[in-house]
């Protein structure tokens, strides 16, 4: 983090040195890159130069114009049509439209004509080569597998194929057609490097923005030692296949957080939460929580203190808990996943606090039950990571069978602790 900061420091005071932002390939998972792009416009850090992949190609061209407004609307207009061909029969279902795909590559892949013209229409070819900012992309011919890589000066020489040669980078063959420009095919840029970090230090790079969507693609080690910062998603946001408006905004939101958090301006990990908020939260309840917590494990019926003694061993063994703040924030982005509350958004604490107690409050008696019933027939795989299972820790502190309590935190710790921190927030 300090790192990060370091770098934004130097960027806002005027700092010489080029900034590049390169961006890897990832399909539909494009949309995260557009969120990461918000963020650099939000913390006012220019760049130089970028370069691309595939879809990092196509979104670098709209970064070189300088287009975010309307880069910002294809992702959150995006739909199948604008970049199939093919008709998808049943949209709604991930596994039709799969399927389709499946279909497409046992007949060379589908075509994408759809997505040509969707690049066409916002691609400004002349406002590309008058702006002052560098570019490169990678695609690779085919059968030969032999790299292309096209730079701006090379571009301009033929300024009539930029978009033959954006397209070809991101041919993504199989699924896709490949791409003929002339007499020759192409296909997609990750089949030599799917994250052109070397294309920008050749073009004098000293410090890079790298954005990895972490997607199929062989990835070139840097050849030159560098500045550089990976902003790489922490959460899931759908097959990078899926060209979806629902999916491609969530990844805006993403890229967004995860870059900021990066640049330390937010903070959390895969929970999106306002600066200094955890520590707020710690601060507030973390006293509590780990009061609570000994009260747990430290009992006097001689009985029952080994299994409690094993917890306590447990927790300092897998959940790190000599660090007690990274260890009570773990936990609450744990009750977050466990609770289904939305990973895309940014949270104050009291917010999610707020969410995660009104989640809980929807389970009922009959869940006490049906996980009770479910533990009396060993049925145990069931209640892992559920949150049925957090409401009957949470319900049983009570029970004077503290035996049976201990055994069960011995195998469901984080939900232990989960129901645990309930007790603490709920009053």
């Amino acid at each position: 983090m300090l790192y990060a900061f370091s770098f934004l420091w130097y960027n806002l005071n005027g700092d010489s040195m080029k900034v590049a932002v390169v961006l890897s390939g990832g399909g539909s998972k494009g949309s995260y890159q557009i969120g990461v792009w918000k963020a650099l416009r939000k913390l006012h850090i220019k760049y130089d130069i970028v370069t691309g992949t595939s879809i990092g190609a196509l979104n670098g061209a709209l970064m070189v114009q300088k287009d975010y407004d309307v880069a910002y609307r294809l992702w959150t207009h995006l739909s199948y049509d604008k970049v199939l061909d093919d008709k998808i029969v049943d949209e709604e279902s991930k596994v039709e439209v799969l399927k389709q795909y499946t279909k497409g590559v046992i007949n060379g892949g589908l075509s994408v004509n759809a997505l040509e013209k969707t690049i066409a229409d916002r691609l400004n070819v002349k406002k590309f080569f008058r702006s002052k900012i560098d570019y490169a992309l990678i695609t690779v011919k085919f059968p030969s597998l032999k790299p292309i890589i096209k730079y701006k000066h090379d571009l301009k020489e033929e300024p009539d194929k930029l978009k033959d040669y954006l397209m070809a980078s991101a041919s993504c063959f199989p699924a896709f057609k490949q791409k003929q420009i002339g007499s020759e095919n192409y296909i997609d840029g990750g089949y030599y490097d799917n994250l052109p970090i070397n294309q920008a230090i050749d073009l004098g790079a000293e410090k890079i923005i790298a954005v990895d969507l972490n997607e199929v693609g062989i990835v070139k080690k840097p050849r030159k030692k560098v500045d550089i910062i990976y902003i790489k998603p922490h959460n899931y946001f759908g097959s990078f296949l899926l060209f979806e408006a629902t999916l491609a905004k969530r990844g805006i939101r993403l890229g967004y957080n995860d870059a900021m958090k990066t640049f330390n301006k937010l903070d959390g990990t895969n929970y999106t939460f306002k600066k200094n908020h955890l520590k707020k939260n710690y601060r507030r309840y973390g006293k509590k929580y780990y009061q609570l917590l000994d009260d747990f494990v430290l009992v006097d019926d001689v009985k029952n203190k080994l299994h409690a003694k094993l917890f306590e061993f447990m927790l300092n063994k897998r959940l790190a808990n000599k660090n007690k703040e990274l260890a009570f924030n773990r936990m609450l982005e744990n009750i977050g996943n466990y609770f289904k509350i939305d990973d895309s958004y940014i949270y104050s604490y009291r917010k999610f606090n707020y969410l995660i107690i009104k989640e809980f409050k929807k389970i009922g008696p009959n869940s006490y039950n049906q996980v009770d019933e479910q533990i009396k027939l060993n049925k145990l795989k069931l209640l892992f990571n559920s949150p049925e299972m957090v409401y009957y820790l949470y319900q049983t502190f009570d029970n004077l069978d503290r035996k049976n309590i201990y055994r069960l935190a011995l195998l469901f710790p984080r939900e232990t602790l989960a129901a645990i921190y309930l007790k603490t927030i709920i009053k």
